[in-house]
């Protein structure tokens, strides 16, 4: 698949907690990948210098954008100062929002630090806006002036996201004035490491080099934990014999980020009576509960099947630059090598940025669910629930079978179309509509069991097809997304649905 070698690639990561940016040139990334231009915030409040900014964004009380981070947030406090705030929307961390959704961004509110509501689509594309403006500033300071369509943008996102979530998020960008062609969707995990194997082969993680070397080489396997603000984003790898990658577990996690450890601080300080000093133990216990999670599930993993072998532990993110948690993975796992980057917080961004010039990396994931359509077939009453009797034209029917494309945990390989499957329009859906659903189990067989979500229509009314004609149904999985083709080869007619759109 041929892939355009954009003159700047300018990746955005959009973090819970604290976000930032960084790009590169073709020259730059050619002469030293790892090399990538950040932008240095200042928080006004206190002249310090940081590499990301707190995600915070500010809106007047007629919904204009005023600020976003630091600066948000030195605004805000001084109108809650001079008792101003109550009409201005103030928003922070609220990418934790999009944690899980499995239906389309319609409909999506957000509620403020006062419980005044916005529409999500507003809140992330007048952030990521603000983000796009500040970076193409920046390039124009380094004397980089190019045109829009010479730029490749990067969004990351956690690989742990529903489809929805992740297809939100391309909208969003899309609505901050982003070209959906020149945007791609990055997985935090899957781009950290690829930070960490250019480490490997430039050796310049200190007195690590060596291992870092062994942990790319053809057939070694390695763990990525990407411990940011508000979630842990995990993916595992195998090196092939051309460098590139297949997932080997797919992504997986869970909210255990660092806000985490603040929620239980602020449990503390809630039941804190009388007591001015605060003991080690007690600040330990803010984080046990948290850091348990982690090690448990990572244990978890490690025991299946398809995490034997797996010699290596990469912790990147925010959350990886604390004590707490690198000594307590490395307790949990004396017999593993457990590599941590130098700052660790920046490994997504710049990775990220290696990955828009160089996105082959990754050959083969997992699909994350059970993929399939909404089929009607002829009701069998020792096989089908009595309650799914449909009747339809003077035929029984079974309304509500779970027909299957994929199944979860099944590997795939990236950029490629797998074998159409062949369906008969009438037996799709309502006036030859297609319903497409997830599912978390491996077998479902009905589109309504527990687990199961319906994701948006393949095909909906007016498509243009031909009823009682087969539709060939192919997927693909991209770079990071997947794409749902239905061709009718009687009206060659094709449609082409993204997933979450």
């Amino acid at each position: 698949m041929a892939t355009k070698n954009y003159l700047l690639v300018a990746a955005i990561d959009f973090g819970t907690t604290y976000s930032g940016y960084a790009f590169s040139s073709r020259e730059d990334y050619e002469k030293e990948p790892t090399k990538a231009y950040p932008k240095h915030w200042e928080d006004p409040r206190s002249s310090m210098i940081y590499n990301k900014t707190s995600t915070c964004i500010l809106f007047d009380e007629s919904v204009n954008f005023s600020n976003f981070g630091f600066e948000a947030e030195a605004k805000y406090q001084d109108l809650i100062m001079d008792n101003e705030h109550k009409p201005w929307y103030f928003f922070r961390q609220f990418k934790m929002t999009l944690y899980d959704k499995q239906s389309s961004g319609d409909g999506w509110f957000i509620e403020d630090e006062t419980g005044k509501q916005l529409p999500a689509l507003v809140v992330f594309s007048e952030s990521i806006k603000y983000l796009k403006q500040s970076l193409l500033e920046e390039a124009k300071k380094q004397q980089i002036d190019i045109r829009a369509d010479d730029i490749k943008w990067i969004l990351t996102v956690p690989a742990i996201w529903s489809d929805p979530a992740k297809a939100f998020m391309r909208r969003a960008a899309v609505e901050a004035g982003i070209d959906t062609n020149i945007l791609t969707i990055a997985l935090e995990p899957e781009a950290a490491a690829l930070f960490v194997k250019h480490l490997s082969v430039d050796r310049r993680l200190e007195g690590e080099s060596g291992y870092l070397y062994k942990t790319f080489s053809p057939g070694s396997k390695y763990i990525v934990v990407d411990a940011g603000g508000g979630t842990i984003d995990i993916t595992a790898h195998e090196v092939l014999n051309d460098g590139t990658v297949r997932e080997i577990i797919k992504s997986n996690g869970g909210n255990w980020g660092g806000t985490s450890v603040d929620g239980e601080y602020l449990d503390f300080i809630k039941c804190l009576i009388d007591k001015l000093r605060l003991a080690p133990k007690d600040a330990e216990e803010f984080f046990a509960k948290t850091v348990n999670e982690i090690t448990r599930h990572l244990k978890n993993l490690l025991q299946q099947k398809s995490g034997k072998g797996i010699a290596t532990i990469i912790l990147v993110g925010g959350f990886a630059e604390s004590p707490m948690l690198t000594q307590a993975v490395k307790s949990a796992f004396p017999d593993m090598r457990v590599i941590i980057p130098h700052e660790a917080a920046w490994s997504v961004l710049r990775g990220a940025v290696i990955f828009g010039h160089d996105p082959g990396l990754i050959k083969e994931r997992r699909s994350k669910y059970t993929y399939g359509l909404r089929v009607f077939d002829t009701f069998d009453p020792t096989e089908h629930d009595e309650k799914y009797k449909y009747e339809q034209d003077g035929e029984i029917l079974c309304c509500r079978l779970f027909s299957k494309l994929i199944s979860i945990d099944d590997p795939v390989t990236v950029g490629e179309y797998r074998k159409p499957v062949e369906y008969k329009l009438t037996r799709t859906g309502h006036e030859g509509s297609m319903e497409l659903y997830t599912s978390a189990s491996y077998d479902p067989k009905y589109v309504d069991e527990k687990g199961c979500c319906f994701v948006g229509y393949i095909l909906s009314a007016g498509h243009g097809f031909l009823l009682n004609e087969t539709v060939n149904v192919m997927m693909r999985f991209g770079e990071t997304e997947v794409e749902i083709k239905a061709h009718q080869p009687k009206t060659e007619k094709t449609v082409v649905y993204y997933l979450g759109q």
